[in-house]
């Protein structure tokens, strides 16, 4: 049976490029996504496609689906691991920063 595709966002360090390098030794295909192109190309791991891509975009985070899934079949997982961090207390933040 065919693994399903995987798509790991902030997947250029941490916890995303761990899991990448996990699901790719399970033997996944993948779909990288992150702002650094040159950090995910970097992992050199088998059937993967990388993007380069802001997940704030949504037209271009669905287009390297469409264009992943063409290539490995559908998603069965999406890992949303993309982050930002505004430093001091939340409570203090205003919300339409976190949009």
């Amino acid at each position: 049976m065919q693994k399903g595709l995987v798509v790991i966002t902030g997947a250029s360090a941490g916890i995303g490029k761990a899991l990448a390098i996990h699901f790719s030794q399970a033997g996944y295909p993948l779909l990288l996504a992150a702002r650094r192109l040159s950090k995910l190309q970097a992992l050199e791991l088998p059937n993967v496609h990388c993007a380069e891509i802001d997940v704030t975009d949504l037209s271009s985070f669905q287009a390297a689906i469409v264009q992943a899934e063409k290539k490995s079949g559908e998603v069965h997982c999406l890992i949303n691991n993309a982050g930002v961090l505004f430093a001091g207390l939340a409570s203090e933040q205003d919300p339409k920063d976190w949009n």
